[in-house]
C-alpha cells in the first residue's frame, strides 16, 4: 500500500452550536504540507477533518459507522492480524480496508480499551453522536502528535499541529511561563505541556474522554514491572531479532521507495542490514531502499562511511552520501525559522534537512530512522547487582571493575555505592535517610524571580526522579523509553519529514519491541563491557561481521565545535544582544554569554545553553 502524510483537526461545541466546514478547513490549511485534500464531516455541534498528501479517496476522510465518526492520523502494524480479530467479532472489513477503518472497527469491538489491541503510530478521535462523548488516544511512543485546547462546558479543539488551533476563533496565542522556563533550563518540558498557555498535548500512550461535564484521561499503555521474561541469552537474542524483524516488515509494507538514515552506529547499521536482508529475500513490498550516510571531509572523527559502506555493499541498497562539513549548528538560522509549534530543534538540524531534501528528490515516500534506539537498548541502564542476584558473580565483578576505572576508584567502592543507590531507589525510607544532595542544578541564566514564580526547581527535580519500575536498572530503562523529551523529538522528526512530503517511521518505537526489552533483565540488554549487548548479538549472521564489530555511535562533536566556537559566533552574539527572553524577565543574558565565552575558550560546558539559543530564535520569529 502507498502511505501518505496525514493530519487531523476537529471542533466540538458542547452546547450544540453548529460547526462549519469552513472552520475545519481553515485549521487544515495551517498545515497544508499534510495535504491540500481535506475531507470534512460536520453535524450537531461537531466538525472533524482529515487531510492526506495522497489526495485520493482511499486515504482520506472521516470514517463513519452508525453513530460513530472517526478521524485518524495512523499507520498501523499487524493489519492482517487485527483484520482477523475484527472478523472473528463479526465486524465486516474488506481486505483493502485502510488503517482508519480498521481502527474504528477496533473501537466498535473494544471501545475505550481498543488502544490495547493496536500496534503502530497513531493519534485519533472517535465521536459518539448518541452519548456526545469524544474519545482521543495517542500511540505509546508518541510518534504522532495530538494537541488539545479544552474550554470546559464550551468547546474542545484538537489537531495534529498546534498552529492549527491558533486559527480557531477566540484562541489567543499566549506563552506559558513555566513552559518557557523549562525550555530555557534544558529540555524539561512536561509531557502534557506546550509553550502555549491553554493548549496541551495528549501525552504518549494516553487516552482521554471529553464531554460537556468535563474530561478524564489515563495511560492506556501500562507495562508493569512484574511483567518479566526469564530466559537464556540465546532465547533473548532470538526473541529480540524476531520482534525487530516483524517491526521492520510492518514498516516496509509500502509500495513507495524507502529511505534509511545510515550512520556507523549500531542502531542504524542493524536497521539497514535487516531491511536489506528482507529486500534480498523479496520479503518486502518496497520497490527500493535508499540509505543516506553523512560524509565529512574536514571534520575529524565524524565520517562513518567505513562502517556504513559495508552495509550498502552487502545488500540491495542504493547508497547516497550527504556532505555535512558546512552543516554546523545554526548554519541555517537565517534561512530556516523554527516551527511555530515548538522551538525544539537539535544542533544538526541543517544536516537532517539536507538529508531529507536528497531523499525526497530520490522519490522516497517513507523514511526510517533509529532515533529511539538509544533509549530502547542503550544508554545508562546497567544492573551489576542483578548479575549478582542470578549467580553471575564473575561477570558482575568485571562490570563493576570497569565502572571503578571510569570513576578512578576501587572496585569494592563502586560495588558499595551501587548497592547504596539500589537500596535508596527500592526503599524510600532509605532514600530519605541519606544525606541531601541539595537542590537541582538549575542553569545560572534562569532569574531567581522566574524560578520562584514557576516552581521551576520542583519541576526539574521531579523530571529527574526515576519512576518506580522495579530495580534501579529496570527503572532507568523504563524512564528512557517513556521519556517526554523522546516523544517531543519524535514529534519534531515527524513534522520535519512531513514538510518534506515523507512519512516518518522508527522501528525502535515499536510497542512489541519495547515490551520485550522492558521485561528482560537489564544486564541482558546492556553491559558496560558490551554496549547494546542484546542488539549486537541478535543480528549476528545478518549484519556483515566486520560492520557488526566496528559499529559504534559517533557524535559529530567536531561539527558542533566548528559552529558554536567559530562559525556561528556572530549569530550567537546577535541572539544574546537584547534577547526577547530578557525583555520578559525570563533570562539573564550575561550569564549565557559568560557560558558561551567559557566554552569558546576551554571547550567545556557546565550547562547546555543550546536551548537558550533555539528558544530565542523562536521568540524572535513568532513573538518579537
Amino acid at each position: 500500500m502507498s502511505l501518505s502524510v496525514q493530519g487531523i483537526a476537529g471542533v466540538l461545541h458542547f452546547n450544540g452550536r453548529p460547526v462549519t466546514g469552513q472552520q475545519v478547513h481553515a485549521m487544515a490549511r495551517e498545515a497544508d504540507h499534510r495535504g491540500t485534500a481535506v475531507a470534512v464531516w460536520c453535524a450537531d455541534g461537531a466538525g472533524f477533518g482529515r487531510q492526506s498528501s495522497a489526495g485520493t479517496s482511499t486515504q482520506l476522510g472521516p470514517v463513519r459507522h452508525d453513530h460513530l465518526v472517526c478521524v485518524a492520523d495512523v499507520r498501523l502494524d499487524g493489519r492482517s492480524t487485527l483484520r482477523d480479530l475484527l472478523r472473528a467479532q463479526s465486524i465486516v472489513v474488506a481486505d483493502d480496508a485502510d488503517d482508519a477503518t480498521l481502527l474504528l472497527g477496533a473501537f466498535r469491538v473494544w471501545g475505550r480499551d481498543c488502544p490495547e489491541q493496536l500496534y503502530g503510530d497513531y493519534a485519533f478521535a472517535v465521536w459518539d453522536e448518541q452519548s456526545r462523548q469524544l474519545f482521543l488516544a495517542r500511540d505509546p511512543m508518541g510518534m504522532r502528535a495530538l494537541y488539545i485546547r479544552h474550554e470546559p462546558r464550551r468547546r474542545l479543539l484538537f489537531a495534529t499541529e498546534l498552529k492549527q488551533l491558533l486559527v480557531a476563533p477566540g484562541v489567543h496565542a499566549e506563552i506559558d511561563e513555566l513552559a518557557i522556563a523549562a525550555n530555557l533550563a534544558g529540555p524539561y518540558l512536561p509531557a502534557d505541556r506546550t509553550l502555549y498557555a491553554g493548549i496541551e498535548q495528549l501525552p504518549a500512550g494516553n487516552a482521554m474522554v471529553v464531554d460537556a461535564e468535563g474530561s478524564r484521561s489515563w495511560r492506556h499503555w501500562r507495562p508493569e514491572p512484574q511483567d518479566r521474561v526469564r530466559c537464556s541469552d540465546t532465547e533473548a537474542t532470538t526473541a529480540y531479532r524476531e520482534r525487530l524483524e516483524q517491526s521492520l516488515r510492518d514498516r516496509l509494507d509500502t509500495t513507495d521507495p524507502v529511505g534509511i538514515s545510515l550512520s556507523g552506529g549500531l542502531d542504524s547499521v542493524n536497521l539497514a542490514s535487516m531491511a536489506g536482508w528482507l529486500q534480498q529475500r523479496s520479503q518486502t513490498s518496497a520497490p527500493a531502499l535508499h540509505a543516506y550516510a553523512w560524509r565529512f571531509d574536514e571534520v575529524e572523527g565524524a565520517d562513518e562511511r567505513s562502517v556504513s559502506d559495508r552495509i550498502v555493499d552487502a545488500f540491495p541498497i542504493v547508497g547516497h552520501t550527504v556532505v555535512g562539513d558546512d552543516c554546523w549548528p545554526l548554519s541555517d538560522a537565517e534561512s530556516t525559522a523554527p516551527d511555530r509549534d515548538d522551538p525544539f530543534r537539535w544542533p544538526y538540524e541543517a544536516l537532517t534537512h539536507r538529508t531529507h531534501q536528497h531523499a525526497r528528490a530520490d522519490g522516497v515516500g517513507l523514511f526510517l530512522t533509529g532515533a529511539r534506539g538509544d533509549e530502547l537498548i542503550g544508554d545508562w541502564a546497567f544492573d551489576e547487582l542483578g548479575l549478582l542476584r542470578v549467580g553471575r558473580a564473575r561477570e558482575a565483578w568485571q562490570e563493576l571493575d570497569l565502572l571503578a576505572r571510569s570513576r578512578n576508584t576501587r572496585t569494592v567502592t563502586a560495588a558499595a555505592r551501587g548497592a547504596a543507590a539500589e537500596l535508596a531507589h527500592r526503599w524510600p525510607a532509605v532514600r530519605r535517610s541519606r544525606r541531601s544532595v541539595g537542590p537541582p542544578s538549575v542553569p545560572p541564566w534562569l532569574p531567581d524571580a522566574l524560578r520562584r514564580r514557576t516552581d521551576l526547581d520542583d519541576l526539574i527535580a521531579s523530571s529527574r526522579a526515576l519512576p518506580r519500575f522495579g530495580g534501579l536498572g529496570r527503572s532507568s530503562r523504563f524512564a528512557r523509553v517513556t521519556s517526554a523529551q523522546s516523544a517531543r523529538l519524535a514529534v519534531h522528526g515527524e513534522r520535519t519529514l512531513a514538510r518534506s512530503g515523507m512519512v516518518a517511521a522508527d522501528p525502535y518505537a515499536d510497542r512489541r519491541l519495547a515490551e520485550l526489552v522492558l521485561a528482560l533483565p537489564p544486564w541482558q540488554v546492556q553491559r558496560r563491557s558490551e554496549p547494546k549487548r542484546l542488539a549486537r548479538r541478535a543480528l549476528a549472521g545478518i549484519v556483515p561481521e566486520t560492520a557488526r564489530i566496528a559499529a559504534a555511535k559517533t557524535i559529530p562533536s567536531g561539527l558542533y565545535d566548528r559552529g558554536m566556537r567559530d562559525r556561528a559566533t556572530a549569530i550567537i552574539d546577535a541572539l544574546l544582544t537584547e534577547p526577547v527572553a530578557t525583555e520578559h524577565g525570563w533570562l539573564d543574558s550575561q550569564e549565557v554569554r559568560a557560558a558561551h565565552d567559557r566554552y569558546r575558550r576551554t571547550g567545556q560546558i557546565t550547562h547546555d545553553y543550546w536551548w537558550v539559543l533555539t528558544t530565542e530564535l523562536w521568540l524572535r520569529r513568532w513573538w518579537s
